[in-house]
């Protein structure tokens, strides 16, 4: 069965696509096992221009895979295909590197009962890809109880962890990153996250309690490895998806597609009526759609509007309670109604509005604090200036 889109306000329109827009498009064709016409990135001299996209994608090492296993990458130009073995190379050993410290955090971890579980990139590398190292990650993330923060922070610390600076404040962000270097001079970075998204709006989609009721073992990963089920790990693509702006990253598309290929029909149904409960029915259509024109992902039954009636997605947004991709001050009052009261909504702002002078100083490379008032000025401007914007 082909795989048919439904109408998606994201969705790209005929005749807009730009050259960035071709070579991602020759990506995502490769990427599907499809014959490309590589020899003419030679040609027009555009194969920097391709490795770069590749690299800003994540798909290196994916594509490298792909080309090798159905015997097209002697048709490709020799520096596109050198470049690709090399980047899966040094991906392979990273992610030799990158696990055994996972491991080493993950005993630790459930040594001490605090039961983590692997989100993302980590968690799908070794449960969806061929190999792991063709999902590419920078670093391993972990979604604990917020009980439980202060007992992770100190295991970590005791294992040669230190937190690192991030935009400071309890409701700006739910997550902090922590770094180590180890004795090779290679540095691990881990994010810790207390609740499944930072944004208001989203923070409760997945409350731990539930996910790890229904998380599934990740052996390849390590023993005592845990992540999200099918439908949960679906939803939370979706999620980090709008989280981020509603990017069309090629790796984050390609984790959606392969999550829908492995579910049965059962478990897709399941994670429709749990986007459609929490009104996240437009994101997760939104970001299905954007799978499906990328890598012609196939449903486990019927079409997407068969699952996603439009007359549910219409009601979602004549509520206007929900999230809507590409709409910013949409989204920015979903966070608002997110925080539940007027004083939280007052401190959240603040956070955002007035960092602590040290983080303002580090953010801008100001070295007085003479022109704190200026760069407050302009940090005002520009979170205006994003707020005006609007993905398409």
């Amino acid at each position: 069965m082909n795989p048919k889109p439904i109408e998606s306000e994201a969705a790209p329109t005929n005749g807009s696509a730009g050259p960035a827009d071709v070579v991602v498009g020759l990506i995502a064709s490769a990427l599907r096992g499809q014959p490309a016409d590589a020899g003419q990135l030679a040609k027009r001299g555009s194969a920097d221009a391709f490795l770069e996209a590749v690299a800003e994608h994540g798909v290196g090492p994916l594509l490298h895979h792909v080309l090798a296993s159905n015997g097209a990458a002697n048709r490709w130009p020799d520096e596109i295909r050198e470049a690709l073995a090399e980047t899966a190379r040094k991906e392979a050993v990273r992610e030799a590197i990158r696990v055994e410290e996972t491991r080493r955090v993950l005993a630790a971890l459930n040594a001490e009962r605090v039961a983590p579980l692997v989100l993302k990139g980590a968690a799908l590398a070794y449960s969806l890809y061929a190999r792991p190292h063709l999902r590419t990650r920078e670093d391993t993330d972990l979604l604990v109880r917020q009980a439980a923060v202060a007992d992770v922070v100190r295991i970590l610390e005791e294992l040669g962890y230190r937190r690192h600076q991030r935009l400071p404040g309890q409701r700006v962000l739910r997550q902090d990153t922590y770094l180590r270097q180890d004795d090779s001079g290679y540095t691990h970075a881990l994010d810790l996250h207390w609740a499944i998204s930072n944004r208001p709006a989203l923070a409760n989609s997945l409350d731990y309690a539930d996910v790890r009721q229904r998380a599934v073992a990740i052996e390849a990963l390590s023993p005592g490895a845990m992540g999200l089920c099918h439908e949960d790990a679906l939803l939370h693509a979706c999620l980090h998806r709008l989280a981020h702006g509603d990017e069309e990253n090629l790796i984050w598309l390609y984790d959606i597609h392969l999550l829908v290929k492995s579910m049965t029909a059962v478990e897709f149904e399941r994670f429709v009526q749990t986007a459609l409960e929490k009104r996240l029915g437009r994101t997760a259509c939104d970001a299905i759609t954007k799978a499906q024109l990328r890598f012609h992902t196939a449903l486990p039954s019927g079409e997407l509007e068969d699952h996603f009636y439009p007359e549910k997605l219409a009601e979602e947004a004549r509520i206007g309670r929900s999230l809507s991709p590409g709409h910013r001050i949409r989204n920015l009052l979903a966070d608002i109604r997110g925080l539940g009261s007027v004083r939280e909504t007052l401190a959240w702002t603040l956070e955002h509005a007035f960092p602590p002078p040290a983080y303002m100083r580090e953010r801008y490379g100001a070295s007085s604090s003479a022109w704190l008032p200026a760069l407050y000025i302009r940090r005002g401007f520009q979170g205006f200036a994003s707020l005006l914007k609007r993905s398409h």
